[in-house]
């Protein structure tokens, strides 16, 4: 009957020590970029580093109301952002700082009054 009785404490050790873990050891991003605006056109997203290099990490054609496939990078900490977009047939970009954490994030990018806005999800 201990037995029994110690398997619930046992499963919530693991299960917990689990999560914590996850956000110890996971050193990799999951990206997706969501275009709830009405007329931009998402066309890349780069990481830019503090001497002005950019890597890549969304390569596609986002259209209004679609998403983007999943990317993932070795990235965790705070990052300048540069994405490039086309509006009115004129292609632009805007630069931001967000931070990831590693696991999976979701940016819906959206526009109001002219101004893209960006939100994680």
């Amino acid at each position: 009957m201990k037995k029994w009785m110690s398997l619930p404490s046992v499963l919530l050790c693991v299960f917990l020590f689990g999560c914590v873990t996850h956000y110890v050891v996971d050193g990799s991003v999951r990206l997706q970029l969501g275009n709830a605006t009405e007329n931009c056109t998402l066309e890349s997203l780069f990481v830019v580093s503090s001497n002005g290099k950019e890597l890549k990490w969304i390569d596609e054609t986002v259209l209004p109301g679609e998403s983007s496939k999943v990317e993932e990078r070795d990235l965790v900490g705070n990052f300048r952002i540069r994405l490039v977009y086309e509006k009115d047939g004129e292609l632009k970009d805007t630069v931001f700082t967000r931070h990831f954490d590693g696991g999976s994030t979701f940016l819906q990018i959206s526009e109001k009054d002219d101004v893209l806005v960006i939100r994680k999800k």
